[in-house]
């Protein structure tokens, strides 16, 4: 076969199904995972209750915050789930740590009367057992669709806006942000409501309310 021949010679109609095959089983493959991503996706609570019935936020208060943290470019600081920059805080991580260590505290105080970061490291090693199967236990009601929030996640979310209020006044506490970033204290409430559920929804939750 002689080079000049090339040119003209017929393009084989498989190259056209190596082509088309692949991109149709990859689109069919891609719309499945969409569709299960957001099937899957974890449930947005109409409104997260207190002990004593108080609401604290709502599902537009954490949507909301979604929009708070992509307005202002969060992700370039911190990240959610892993998902962002690493100069920051993963929030969702830390907001899930703060509340494990007021459980670990609690607990502590109970038991020894000292803090958990004073105890022993046998002490330590019981009480983060007990607080990782409490802090996977679901409290959220399908029926009702409300998350009901103990007293220390009650607690914990109040200090919120001042842990944000001072993580966003100074560059030095947040490593590069625009001085005052955010100090709407509507906008941080919304923000923290945003990270208290994403922090809440990174769990794998272990015991699940009737309907969920």
């Amino acid at each position: 076969m002689h080079v000049d021949s090339l040119p003209g010679m017929p393009l084989s109609r498989w190259w056209l199904h190596a082509i088309l095959i692949p991109m149709v089983f990859g689109f069919a493959v891609l719309r499945v995972l969409t569709k299960k991503a957001y099937n899957d996706a974890p449930p947005i609570p109409k409104q997260a209750a207190a002990p004593n019935s108080a609401v604290l936020f709502t599902d537009t208060d954490v949507r909301a915050g979604q929009q708070v943290f992509l307005r202002y470019g969060l992700m370039e600081n911190g990240s959610i789930w892993g998902h962002g920059a690493y100069l920051g805080p993963d929030f969702s991580t830390a907001d899930r740590h703060r509340l494990g260590l007021a459980h670990a505290d609690r607990l502590a105080e109970l038991g020894d009367e000292k803090p958990y970061s004073e105890l022993g490291g046998p002490a330590q090693a019981a009480i983060s057992e007990v607080v990782s199967g409490v802090m996977k236990i679901n409290h959220y009601d399908a029926s009702t669709e409300t998350q009901q929030l103990g007293e220390l996640d009650v607690a914990t979310f109040r200090q919120k806006n001042l842990r944000w209020t001072t993580y966003f006044r100074s560059s030095e506490a947040n490593r590069g942000l625009k001085r005052a970033l955010i100090t709407d204290p509507e906008e941080l409430r919304q923000l923290a409501a945003s990270v208290a559920w994403a922090a809440w929804s990174s769990v794998p939750h272990s015991i699940r309310q009737p309907g969920r």
